[in-house]
């Protein structure tokens, strides 16, 4: 229905992941400008600027049906065929945002996710094409876990690591040059589950935050997993830096602004 202007093939409600069909597959739906035409929408109940919205129940409901439609028309299960509608050409989308947790969802859908725990440098360089070594074997490996394909994981920055950077550049809305510099590598490091953490915290989200309080302040904030004060000063200087509330508390607004690599 041309008339009403916007609409999607399927909306996934948040509180229980209910799945509600509102245009025929084979009907072409209003969700993506240059896109209606080739592809399958699914928007998802929520703001974009709250996590909350992005419950497990919505994540397993809307990767199930991803699934069932990729087997159902071939559409092959990666990062290139399934999009966020912000990732598209020529739109001015917002969605699904940065709190959406891509890893996990590609990882419910069927995809792969690279484990990033070991990663601890104590500073990132600009990497680009012809680049080699472990800090280029580290970005494919984020890059894998965020399910933006790099080819094999080696430490050589060839063709398809250089797409594969493009790809998440564009989709943070960086400059899509395939050059890795601390804009990047900050939105990398910090990709993930936005998760609210303070003082005297611990765990995988205190470590993903300090690589990439690493990358953003250019200087080593040691990657140890505990919240203590030195990762306390790391995250004011980088509020204060960044015209954000200087508190201390690595809450969805810091977060959100480290993982779109400011």
């Amino acid at each position: 229905n041309p008339a009403a202007q916007v609409s999607a093939h399927y909306v996934i409600r948040s509180s229980d992941g209910e799945v509600t069909q509102t245009v025929r597959d084979r009907d072409t739906a209003w969700h993506a400008r240059s896109a209606n035409s080739s592809s399958l929408g699914i928007e998802h109940e929520g703001w974009v600027d709250d996590p909350s919205w992005f419950t497990d129940s919505m994540y397993r409901s809307s990767a199930a049906l991803t699934r069932h439609l990729c087997d159902t028309y071939g559409i092959p299960k990666d990062r290139t065929h399934i999009r966020g509608h912000s990732e598209l050409p020529d739109n001015d989308h917002t969605d699904p945002g940065a709190h959406w947790n891509w890893a996990y969802y590609m990882e419910l859908v069927g995809g792969t996710a690279g484990s990033t725990d070991g990663i601890s440098f104590t500073s990132y360089p600009t990497l680009k094409r012809g680049a080699t070594g472990e800090h280029v074997r580290a970005l494919q490996t984020l890059l894998k876990a965020q399910s933006f394909d790099p080819g094999t994981v080696d430490g050589s920055f060839g063709p398809a690591t250089e797409s594969a950077v493009k790809a998440f550049q564009a989709s943070r809305k960086l400059v899509a040059d395939g050059s890795v510099g601390p804009k990047t590598w900050t939105a990398l490091l910090s990709a993930g589950q936005v998760v609210t953490v303070r003082g005297g915290s611990t765990g995988e989200a205190v470590k993903r935050l300090q690589r990439a309080l690493t990358a953003a302040l250019g200087r080593t904030v040691a990657v140890d997993g505990t919240f203590g004060s030195a990762t306390e000063s790391a995250v004011v200087s980088y509020q204060s830096s960044r015209g954000l509330t200087a508190d201390g508390i690595a809450g969805p607004a810091t977060w959100s602004a480290l993982q779109s690599g400011r």
